[in-house]
């Protein structure tokens, strides 16, 4: 039951001129409405995870024409990528009928303190008339300031929400804008075990709503990239770059590199910059610098990184290390760096 006006308050309201009271707002169905968007929009994202899972799995044990076929159809017509992008919607739906909610309960409150104080102020000037104007008139500057505030608040929380998932549902009816018909995300990866959908937070492409955010985007040119690392070459041209844990989609943990856990992820990072081994200023340090050459939409661009970042779900796969090249720094910080090393197995994407 949504919160009602007393009915000693109707006769104070009535003196103010203000018609403030939200009759026809329930925020108690509005709440209900809301939440209920939030399931379904948990309840999507849950149907992706299972549908990629066994997609996986079939990929993985299966060969053949039909097999093949499936998965073409699955890259062509994205059916993850759009439920995604309605659970995304729903999501904002809901986030909106809640905030709506908030602010009808909010103004319905402020009403009643208002109406209340100019109750008392009339008891207690009873005696003088104009003390009395003089309490409504405030009452009145208060009640369109409160108004004010709560028509900036359902602009900022409702009508913003609802925008941005009429723009998820019309960009999401047909193949999202940027990606190539055949896009596998983790062609270049060296372990495919990887559920792409739970990557969190979900990249965008460009063309996207998300376009002008810091959300990480997959990135659509085949630049080469480049990795510093302890390992030989010997090893890396074998088995390319491993991810340590394929389950742990939390990009957001990977990057701040909160605990161990976040550490141990299904993310290999590359940077555009061949200098990347500059960022290690470490006396004594040595290792390798790998020149990487991937195909085009795959890895995934950081724009709020601070040496170019890439990062690649599942890592990479051998083929694509090209070659490279050994580094050491030295007692003063100075880096010295050695011939490329061939990659005699390397496949250029």
């Amino acid at each position: 039951m949504s919160l009602q006006l007393p009915q000693a308050l109707a006769a104070p309201l009535s003196w103010t001129g203000v018609a403030a009271w939200p009759y026809e707002m329930d925020e108690d169905l509005l709440r209900a409405e809301g939440a209920r968007y939030t399931v379904v929009a948990a309840r999507l994202r849950g149907s992706v995870r299972d549908t990629d899972a066994h997609a996986s799995q079939v990929w993985r044990h299966n060969t053949g024409d039909s097999v093949d076929a499936y998965r073409s159809w699955m890259a062509e017509n994205a059916p993850g990528d759009r439920a995604n992008r309605l659970a995304d919607a729903a999501e904002l739906v809901g986030l909106a009928l809640l905030t709506a909610a908030v602010a009808a309960l909010m103004w319905k409150l402020g009403v009643i303190a208002q109406l209340v104080a100019l109750v008392v102020a009339a008891a207690r000037t009873v005696a003088s008339p104009g003390a009395v104007v003089a309490a409504v008139a405030r009452t009145r500057r208060a009640l369109r300031a409160l108004l004010d505030d709560v028509v900036h608040f359902l602009a900022r929380g409702v009508v913003e929400p609802m925008k941005r998932a009429v723009a998820l549902l019309r960009t999401g009816a047909g193949r999202l804008r940027g990606r190539p018909a055949d896009w596998d995300p983790l062609r270049a990866a060296a372990n495919r075990d990887v559920n792409v959908s739970a990557i969190r937070p979900r990249p965008g492409f460009r063309g996207s709503p998300f376009r002008n955010s810091t959300r990480p985007v997959w990135r659509r040119d085949g630049e080469p990239v480049y990795r510093s690392d302890t390992r030989h070459p010997d090893e890396i041209f074998s088995e390319g770059f491993r991810p340590k844990n394929p389950h742990n989609t939390d990009l957001n943990g990977y990057v701040a590199h909160l605990d161990e856990k976040a550490r141990n992820s299904a993310f290999v990072s590359t940077s555009y910059s061949d200098r990347i081994h500059l960022q290690w200023h470490e006396y004594g340090r040595q290792g390798w610098v790998y020149d990487i050459r991937t195909p085009g939409a795959t890895g995934l661009r950081l724009p709020n990184s601070s040496y170019d970042e890439v990062v690649f779900p599942g890592g990479i796969s051998p083929e694509y290390v090209m070659r490279a090249r050994p580094y050491r720094v030295g007692r003063k910080g100075e880096v010295t760096v050695g011939e490329w090393l061939e990659n005699p197995h390397a496949s250029p994407g």
